[in-house]
């Protein structure tokens, strides 16, 4: 019973159920920043060396050894960047917006050589790029409104 005599009820307030969704969004952006770091190590390096079928169904011809050496190196180097950003993700919102920029016209670019001759990739590497992308994209955008959510609220509440 609270001072008025009313029963108290279990029901979460509103700004509790607001609050948890801005928690959560933030977290699925950590998952995602994390996610999207961890795929590109664990696929990039050895596709660029392998001989196997997902490494013939993800190179691009002409092969060139040299070039995804070249590539999976910047990949190498990204996704600890994105690791570290994934820490506190709206102190870094210019890097973020990089990968998902990057990433985009990664995407964009496949998509077009795709159609161009090498149709296989439409099934293998260039799907998962593109949805990849997205999610990083909509976890920073839902993530980036939910902290400017919290700062009228904040600052509304001080005046």
């Amino acid at each position: 019973m609270n001072n008025s005599g009313d029963q108290e009820t279990d029901v979460p307030s509103r700004t509790s159920i607001v609050a948890l969704a801005m928690t959560l969004r933030a977290c699925a952006l950590l998952s995602a920043l994390l996610g999207f770091g961890g795929v590109t190590i664990a696929l990039d390096l050895p596709m660029a060396r392998s001989g196997t079928f997902l490494g013939h169904m993800t190179r691009w011809e002409p092969f060139s050894p040299s070039y995804e050496m070249m590539i999976a190196s910047i990949y190498a180097a990204w996704a600890p960047m994105m690791w570290r950003a994934a820490r506190n993700p709206l102190a870094h919102p210019l890097f973020i917006e990089f990968t998902i920029l990057a990433n985009f016209a990664h995407f964009f670019v496949m998509l077009a050589l795709a159609f161009r001759g090498e149709h296989h990739h439409l099934c293998s590497d260039v799907p998962p790029l593109g949805i990849a992308s997205s999610a990083l994209l909509v976890t920073c955008v839902l993530a980036r409104r939910d902290h400017h959510a919290r700062l009228r609220a904040t600052t509304q509440t001080r005046y």
